[in-house]
């Protein structure tokens, strides 16, 4: 993908400490690259074997920030910062080439951020007001807060191209400005919370707040912003329906 748009891209070989798997360069910067590809999580594998097997299925999970995704931003960006090879940028590259690569992007869009869906209202109790439903940044822990030398996300699909930037890293100013975010850019896949900063329809929780005390951050979205605020929970809902077609030529599923 980065070949096609004129980026150097070089393997860097395996070595007996763990290093990043590409080194890449445009004309102004480089890059340590990490890929992994996730594979379906076992609900998604088992409700695909349930559909195949049955006829049909269902599946409802919650979207949520993830633990074991966190473990593994974790793990990806200690090995980029022990590759021992110059670069101005380090980003690791999740690929997702299945049926569920929808929910895997909005796990790691809410761990990678702590991304919350909250139940907003300006008065208790009120009869006339409706409430509206806000996103908030850093409502929990997040993974790019903990990853200051981790300058953005990657992840791909089928249907899919997007790259996520950590706005608390080092040189994050740079990294706006570098010919990979700009190819993201040019093809609406570049997120940048602090771009977002002056919507009225997303709020961002001060990083001096106690993620732990859901009081503590309950208050300070109150006196930040006039509201009060309730977590309210997301989920993605999934069928799948085989159908066979009955023809001259036989069946076909």
């Amino acid at each position: 993908m980065l070949e096609a748009v004129g980026f150097s891209v070089r393997k860097i070989p395996r070595a007996q400490r763990r290093t990043a798997d590409f080194h890449v360069q445009d004309a102004r910067h480089s890059y340590l690259v990490e890929v992994t590809e996730k594979q379906p999580a076992e609900n998604f594998r088992e409700f695909l074997n349930r559909a195949e097997a049955e006829g049909s299925a269902t599946l409802s999970r919650t979207v949520d920030r993830d633990d074991r995704i966190d473990g593994v931003v974790h793990d990806k960006a200690d090995q980029l910062r022990c590759t021992r090879l110059p670069s101005d940028f380090r980003v690791f590259w999740i690929t997702a080439p299945d049926d569920d690569a929808k929910h895997l992007w909005e796990v790691l869009f809410r761990t990678l951020y702590s991304v919350a869906d909250l139940s907003t209202v300006r008065k208790l109790n009120s009869v006339t007001e409706q409430s509206r439903s806000l996103t908030c940044f850093y409502y929990d822990y997040f993974s790019f807060y903990r990853h200051r030398n981790l300058q953005g996300v990657a992840f791909s699909s089928v249907s899919r191209v997007c790259l996520f930037l950590n706005p608390k890293s080092q040189r994050v100013e740079d990294f706006r400005s570098s010919d990979l975010c700009n190819q993201f850019a040019l093809r609406n896949g570049l997120f940048d919370p602090d771009v977002w900063a002056s919507r009225l329809d997303v709020l961002f929780l001060d990083l001096d707040v106690n993620r732990a005390d859901e009081k503590a951050k309950w208050s300070a979205l109150h006196n930040k912003y006039g509201l009060f605020t309730m977590r309210v929970r997301d989920s993605i809902f999934e069928g799948r329906l085989v159908v066979t077609l009955l023809s001259n030529g036989g069946d076909a599923t």
